[in-house]
């Protein structure tokens, strides 16, 4: 065996002189090149015997065990170089030293199968224009991309504002009513027979001053024959007895009532009024009208703003009176059913009391009022937190001043809900009405699907061209696409 031991292939190690061609050249090679690399043979032992056995029994050895910094590729030349069986290394010199050219050239090399990462980087490296135009083509489509899925949020979004407007303006409306009741009832207060009857309250036998007291009836009749939503207006004494009192029937015609007037002194809004200063006016929730503490039949909504009366020379501490205004609330109610039919439909309105019981509403499943008459059967949902949970943490907080709009859960179809607060009453921040418009979500959808619809097209229309324009660079720039098919495969 002729030869230098650390440097013979595995055939020549073993005296096999007919098989040795060029191949055996190539492990010659690679044993040098993984010297170069390492600073050390391939394969060492104390003797030649030792290098002699390792050769034929130990696997070819790797460079990058020794140095890890050596590249794959590099690698893998060289081990394909003194590789065992002949068959396995390059046939010839010029196909060894073909593969370190274009390794240095930084090509693919044929003895090591590079991850699609390692092509990708190459050609990059190679191709930094058309890397860069390719960048910006497929940014700018993800902007236009963005830009579709905001310009569909925004459209939604102005949707459930439209909801949002059309209740706030609802709720100015309402709002302006109950500031005219405020001034009423304020103007009733001043009526100059008002203090002449609250000091003759006291009179012995209840001998009031009887013409005063007709005369405060007539004003009261004719002021509230003018205000169709009134329903009662009435001057209460200090013990509670009703002093005048006219009413508005059922069909409508005004009258005074001077028997049987009960007595209200146990009533929150007459109790609660009594003690407030001079010129402050007491606003109730919205509840049913009650006599004798039930409700009274037909059943009738109501909320009452009472003021404070005392009479102008003194005598006494306090207030000597109650002014009290009833005003129907259904004529108000009513008129936010106009906002069923506007805008995106079908929808449902609703007003309900801080506590989210229904107090009206455009959807005949509810129960309305079920805190005023607890012993009558209930079919339907009674508060808005029962119908829409997802809104149960918010009564539970006592409310939001900021209007809510939220996508709830329906059956059979979601429902976009928002919710707008009135306090009408700010010495009460306890006490407010909600109230609440809902509609079918799809329909939302649909509606601004037609909102948006030309950007949309145009936003098409340029990622379009954006990808024809990628395609294009592509081209021109003679990407190879086998190597963009090995994806798959080296993922």
């Amino acid at each position: 065996v002729l030869g230098t031991p650390a440097y013979m292939a595995q055939e020549q190690a073993a005296g096999a002189t007919e098989t040795l061609d060029e191949r055996t050249d190539v492990y010659g090679l690679g044993s040098i090149l993984y010297q170069i690399l390492t600073g050390n043979p391939p394969h060492v032992g104390t003797d030649v015997i030792e290098v002699l056995k390792r050769i034929a029994s130990a696997p070819t050895p790797s460079a990058r065990d020794a140095n890890p910094r050596i590249p794959s590729a590099l690698d893998a030349i060289c081990q394909r170089a003194m590789a065992k069986e002949p068959d396995a290394r390059y046939r010839t010199a010029s196909a060894l030293g073909d593969d370190i050219q274009r390794l240095l050239a930084d090509e693919p090399v044929s003895a090591y199968a590079e991850p699609f990462r390692a092509r990708a980087a190459r050609w990059i490296r190679r191709n930094r224009g058309t890397t860069i135009a390719a960048t910006i083509v497929l940014l700018s489509i993800s902007v236009a991309l963005l830009n579709l899925l905001w310009q569909r949020s925004t459209a939604i979004q102005q949707e459930m504002e439209l909801l949002g407007r059309e209740n706030r303006h609802a709720s100015g409306r309402l709002n302006a009513l109950i500031d005219i009741l405020r001034s009423d009832v304020e103007y009733l207060a001043d009526f100059d027979d008002v203090p002449t009857i609250l000091e003759t309250q006291d009179r012995p036998g209840g001998a009031q001053h009887m013409d005063a007291r007709e005369e405060l009836a007539s004003a009261f009749e004719e002021f509230v024959k003018h205000r169709k939503i009134y329903f009662q207006a009435r001057l209460i004494g200090r013990n509670g007895d009703e002093l005048v009192r006219v009413e508005r029937d059922a069909r409508g015609d005004v009258h005074a009532h001077w028997v049987d007037l009960p007595n209200k002194s146990k009533r929150e809004y007459f109790t609660r009024t009594m003690v407030l200063p001079p010129d402050r006016i007491y606003l109730s929730q919205v509840e049913l009208n009650k006599e004798d503490g039930k409700v009274a039949l037909p059943r009738m909504p109501v909320i009452r703003a009472a003021i404070p009366v005392s009479i102008a020379d003194g005598g006494t501490d306090g207030a000597d009176g109650v002014v009290v205004i009833n005003t129907m609330c259904e004529p108000l109610f009513e008129m936010l059913r106009g906002n069923a039919g506007r805008g995106v439909a079908p929808r449902h309105v609703y007003v309900t009391n801080a506590a989210g019981y229904f107090l009206w509403g455009t959807d005949e499943a509810i129960e309305t009022f079920a805190f005023d008459e607890p012993d009558r059967p209930l079919d339907g949902d009674t508060r808005l937190q029962e119908r829409f949970p997802e809104f149960r943490q918010l009564f539970a907080r006592g409310g939001s001043r900021e209007d809510q709009s939220r996508v709830c859960a329906a059956d059979p179809v979601d429902r976009a809900v928002h919710l707008h607060q009135l306090r009408f009453d700010p010495s009460r921040p306890d006490r407010f009405l909600v109230l609440a418009v809902d509609a079918p979500y799809d329909t939302v959808e649909a509606s601004a699907q037609t909102r948006y619809r030309l950007p949309m097209y145009a936003t098409w229309a340029l990622i379009l061209a954006l990808v024809v324009t990628l395609g294009w660079v592509l081209v021109r720039a003679r990407v190879p696409w086998t190597l963009l098919r090995h994806v798959r495969r080296d993922a």
